[in-house]
């Protein structure tokens, strides 16, 4: 009985990160080594939560779990100056690269570099559709339900006629995942969703239209991934 009830407990550890971001990549000094033991922290801005490791041998490292958010990089070695990156985007389920090249120097030094392009995903052969924050508060909706949204997707159409079960590239409305949070929301009874929320619950969320990783696989179709808001440090509210 004790490792069924452990079992059971593991899978729900590894299903809630469905749909969490990565950040990883290659640290080096300015001759293209690379440096073992630098300590990699990602800080997310709204919440100040900090999620660090330490580069392998051969320089690599990788923070998994990531919650979307915007985040500031920071990497610190002795004898090299302390790297910043701000203004760091990631989505829902990104899989991002990012090689770092450290420059000689005291970590009291600190080089800040600001992020004015979004990171490239090259890691993975997903088709997805984003839709962010901004798209999520400012696009029109009849009414307050966000699938209509999901219509925006290539290859993705809503029957009419007030229907909130999308066709994502021609399969059955029935065969769809939603996972909000990284909990699956349907219900036994495949395709039926436990519910649908709020636009201002919402922060932002993804559709996988097809070639996406297995940890969506309960799906034939398509899958909508919803990250909900959560708290932060500035006061925020809805007036309607």
């Amino acid at each position: 009985m004790r490792y069924i009830m452990g079992f059971l407990l593991a899978c729900g550890v590894i299903y809630a990160q469905a749909g969490n971001a990565e950040l990883y990549g290659t640290v080096r000094d300015p001759s293209g080594l690379a440096i073992a033991g630098a300590t990699v922290t990602a800080e997310e801005s709204s919440t100040t939560a900090r999620f660090s490791v330490v580069s392998s041998a051969t320089g690599d490292y990788r923070l998994l779990g990531l919650p979307a958010g915007d985040f500031v990089l920071t990497i610190t070695h002795p004898g090299f100056k302390t790297y910043h990156r701000s203004g760091l985007k990631l989505h829902l389920g990104d899989h991002t690269g990012l090689d770092v090249q450290l420059e000689l120097g005291q970590t009291t030094e600190s080089v800040e570099v600001n992020a004015a392009a979004p990171l490239l995903e090259t890691a993975t052969g997903t088709v997805d559709f984003h839709v962010d924050t901004e798209k999520v508060q400012t696009l029109p909706l009849d009414g307050r339900n966000f699938v209509p949204l999901i219509a925006l997707s290539p290859g993705v159409a809503l029957p009419g006629g007030g229907s909130l079960l999308p066709r994502i590239n021609g399969s059955r409305p029935r065969t769809n995942e939603y996972i909000y949070d990284g909990i699956s929301a349907l219900q036994p009874e495949p395709g039926q969703v436990v519910f649908y929320p709020i636009i201002d619950a919402i922060d932002e969320f993804k559709v996988n239209i097809n070639s996406y990783s297995p940890e969506y696989g309960r799906s034939n179709g398509g899958a909508v991934i919803v990250n909900m808001r959560s708290g932060g440090n500035e006061l925020h509210g809805t007036v309607f």
